[in-house]
């Protein structure tokens, strides 16, 4: 029997360095889309619910 521990091969090694690298990409930047998204409805939450009340008080009145 062999007592040798079993080696990854050198393109298995490579690989995985490659799929972290790409993986922290991702996460990077689906970190900074969520920041974005999150500033997005801070600006615009309220503007959504005004601009409603005014289309509905049109159409109130033109009734």
């Amino acid at each position: 029997m062999n007592d040798t521990p079993i080696r990854p091969l050198q393109g298995a090694t490579t690989r995985q360095a490659r799929l972290r690298d790409a993986l922290r990409e991702n996460l990077k930047r689906r970190k900074l889309q969520a920041r974005g998204r999150a500033d997005q409805t801070k600006d615009s939450g309220d503007d959504a619910g005004f601009v409603q009340d005014i289309a509905i008080g049109k159409a109130d009145d033109a009734t």
